[in-house]
């Protein structure tokens, strides 16, 4: 939930570069690296990749991709 906050807050599913990243990845690769869930919507994507970025010590790469632009959003706005 907290990744839909961060969503709402800065924007990011609206982004060029978040929409490049999502349309860059299949629904199979989705389901396959990250959860079958992420595939529900952009913004499910959005959280679900943020859930793993900051529970995994090892995240994956569809997480840390979108972590980092999580993190790259976030601090531009401060």
């Amino acid at each position: 939930e907290l990744g839909h906050l961060i969503d709402y807050l800065c924007d990011i599913s609206s982004c060029a570069e978040f929409a490049r990243l999502y349309r860059g990845y299949s629904a199979l690769k989705i389901k396959r690296e990250l959860s079958e869930y992420a595939t529900v919507s952009p913004q499910e994507f959005l959280a679900e990749a943020f859930a793993e970025y900051e529970s995994s010590r090892f995240p994956r790469e569809i997480a840390k991709q979108v972590g980092d632009l999580i993190q790259r959003k976030y601090y531009s706005l401060r």
